[in-house]
């Protein structure tokens, strides 16, 4: 009996910090300047495994807004900071974390918006086909036919999509 109201205890702490760092990223205006880029810092490191949904929605709302308001700081100098990793580090955590996009608490909506939200910090080739695709398969997680969101995307299946054709392919010259 012991054990179950720890994990509780713990499940509740963890909602509550969630629904904190949500609540700072969305009402607290000059917490951006805190928490971009800083948040990236924590998409890479494996301890974070768990809070990628929420870190993601706070990321995707940030760089979001960013992008639509044309803000300064919206591109990241990877040279300056120096703690962010480096976008082939970012695309290939993100990717892969959106393979299955149920697991941690149904991640996977929050880390396709942080992954459109970030385009332009990742690659130059990929803004306009991430902002056409994630849309849509944003909607696939959506869909209420659990069995089809129960096998998740599937690796091959999210790279196809969000990958620049093979005609055309990326500009690897700043890679």
């Amino acid at each position: 009996m012991k054990h179950c109201t720890v994990c509780i205890m713990c499940m509740a702490l963890r909602s509550m910090c969630e629904n904190i760092l949500q609540l700072m990223t969305t009402t607290i205006d000059k917490m951006e300047d805190v928490l971009w880029p800083f948040l990236l810092e924590f998409l890479t490191t494996d301890l974070y495994l768990l809070a990628m949904g929420p870190l993601c929605r706070s990321i995707a709302h940030i760089s979001a807004k960013k992008r639509q308001e044309d803000s300064d700081d919206c591109m990241i100098n990877f040279e300056e900071e120096v703690n962010i990793p480096k976008p082939p580090a970012l695309i290939s955590r993100l990717v892969v974390l959106v393979c299955q996009p149920q697991n941690g608490r149904n991640r996977g909506e929050h880390i396709l918006g942080a992954m459109k939200g970030l385009s332009p910090n990742l690659h130059a080739d990929i803004v306009e086909l991430w902002d056409t695709v994630i849309p849509k398969l944003v909607q696939y997680i959506e869909e209420s036919d659990e069995e089809k969101r129960s096998h998740g995307f599937g690796a091959k299946d999210v790279i196809e999509d969000i990958r620049p054709s093979r005609s055309g392919g990326l500009d690897r010259g700043a890679w």
